[in-house]
């Protein structure tokens, strides 16, 4: 089970950011859990990865032109540390695939429910 806690984290890194920045794979999982959020929030620019569901080291440029508060990557299972070593404000990381440790960062939020329980699977959209 996900701690309330980490879900509560989230909420208000979102609610008080002013320019968040959503990276989401294009699935409708992805998408979905953008569509929530922004409804929720109605603020923030976005990116949509297509392809392979990762998030790469080239993707700063985009993310510097933003000038983001907040970076919210959404069911990518993949995230590149070049990226997450690049990024110098707070992020939230939801996604429920399987993936490889990512050591800690001091300003990241990870939320997938692997994390707690290796068998609950349930989609990004979700949470």
């Amino acid at each position: 089970m996900v701690p309330e806690d980490v879900i509560q984290r989230i909420r208000e890194q979102i609610e008080k950011s002013e320019r968040p920045f959503f990276i989401f794979d294009d699935d409708a999982d992805g998408v979905s859990a953008f569509l929530t959020l922004y409804d929720w929030c109605k603020k923030g620019k976005r990116m949509i990865v297509k392809g392979r569901p990762q998030v790469k080291e080239e993707y700063l440029g985009q993310l510097r032109q933003a000038d983001p508060d907040l970076v919210v990557i959404l069911d990518l299972a993949v995230v590149d540390e070049a990226f997450l070593d690049g990024v110098r404000c707070p992020i939230i990381w939801i996604d429920h695939h399987v993936s490889e440790e990512v050591k800690q960062y001091s300003n990241l939020i990870q939320l997938n429910p692997r994390i707690w329980d290796a068998d609950d699977n349930r989609c990004t959209s979700y949470w």
